[in-house]
């Protein structure tokens, strides 16, 4: 037996059951093309039974006669213990929270078409909200041209976001983790082009900037996190604790491209010409706004490779 023949395991000490049922329209009927009401329920436990959380969700799909359509789901999740918020600390009991989701889509068998996604989250109690809006286009220009643009903005507030943790002063202390309130904004763009030059050269393009930035305050220490008291769970950093308390805040900013020509000069056997460009830039320091952080990614070195692969079929 070979552990790796199991797979990647993303999480250990988990037992969950789901519980599903759907009602299915399939053929065309009114106004609709085909639609779905689906209701979910999940529950989990760790090994010791200790609930980890009881999640209901509500979701509905459905395409319009002109093939335009959207999904909507609304999910529920209460008696929420989470063991991994901080990260080799103990468990940590969290607020009921709503999650809303949505998307929306045009015809895509069109020459163009538009796709939109949302998703938020929100803590019952106010500690949290998150959310992540994406818009894309897609455009068919004649039959060599495929285009595509997407723009992704996401916001996150949460009070309860892991900070790090201060070592004890002495032999024998004990480690502290530390929570704090965290405001982050990441913005995303995402370009990609195909040109069919003739039947046997393509070139393709990718290209996406990237910038997620995030401020803390407010920071405390966990205290009794499994209290049912909310103001039990964590406790104010004295003095210093604060002091001993690295700077979590950040500013990441990241730009990669890629250029692809694919020619297949006999079939079966091709020649690939790519060429990979990337520039990242990373500081332990706020800094706000999509324009000064490309800047600064921008004024940062980039790295080039390029490749070529060549492949050739004998015909035996």
């Amino acid at each position: 037996f070979d552990m790796n023949d199991v797979g990647y395991q993303a999480r250990a000490d988990l037992i969950q059951n789901t519980f599903d049922i759907s009602y299915n329209q399939n053929s065309p009927w009114a106004i609709w093309r085909n639609t779905a009401v689906k209701f979910t329920m999940l529950n989990q436990w760790d090994t010791g039974g200790n609930t980890q959380l009881h999640s209901f969700r509500l979701r509905w799909d459905a395409t319009l006669k002109n093939r335009w359509g959207w999904w909507i789901t609304q999910t529920f999740r209460t008696n929420r213990r989470e063991d991994r918020l901080l990260r080799g600390g103990p468990d940590m009991r969290l607020p009921s929270a709503y999650w809303n989701s949505f998307g929306f889509f045009t015809d895509m068998a069109k020459k163009w078409y538009v796709t939109i996604d949302y998703i938020s989250n929100m803590n019952m109690d106010g500690s949290k909200f998150e959310y992540n809006i994406k818009p894309s286009v897609y455009a068919r220009i004649g039959n060599h041209l495929l285009l595509e643009a997407a723009a992704e903005l996401y916001t996150d507030r949460n009070d309860l976001q892991y900070a790090g943790t201060i070592a004890p002063e002495s032999d024998g202390g004990k480690k502290e983790y530390v929570l704090g309130r965290m405001f982050q904004r990441t913005y995303g763009v995402t370009l990609r082009a195909q040109v069919n030059v003739t039947p046997d050269l393509s070139l393709q393009f990718y290209g996406a900037p990237f910038t997620s930035n995030a401020r803390y305050t407010d920071f405390q220490a966990a205290a009794n996190t499994l209290s049912d008291d909310k103001a039990e769970r964590l406790r104010p950093l004295s003095e210093s604790e604060s002091a001993r308390l690295a700077n979590p805040d950040f500013s990441f900013n990241e730009f990669r491209s890629n250029f692809v020509a694919r020619w297949e000069y006999r079939p079966g056997s091709t020649l690939y010409f790519v060429w990979e460009h990337a520039r990242s830039d990373y500081g332990s320091q706020y800094v706000s706004g999509w324009g000064k952080n490309i800047g600064n990614m921008f004024r940062r070195p980039a790295t080039n490779v390029f490749m070529l692969k060549f492949n050739y079929y004998f015909n035996l």
